[in-house]
């Protein structure tokens, strides 16, 4: 069950607490979304990772 050094037990469990603190406590739904990306950042396969940035410059420019 792990994978490229990440503990997926680990992510799991991390995971299940957080729902139970969401449930129980005054936590808002971009905190919990906040926390789940700290909970998966380091794994290779979540595909949530932010996209990178845009250069400014390489967008068309308007009218």
């Amino acid at each position: 069950m792990k994978e490229k050094g990440v503990n997926k037990s680990a992510q799991l469990y991390a995971v299940k607490s957080l729902m139970v603190s969401y449930m129980y406590s005054p936590m808002t739904e971009a905190e919990l979304v906040d926390r789940l990306f700290m909970i998966f950042e380091d794994d290779p396969s979540f595909p949530g990772k932010p996209l990178p940035t845009i250069d400014p410059s390489l967008l068309p420019k308007e009218n």
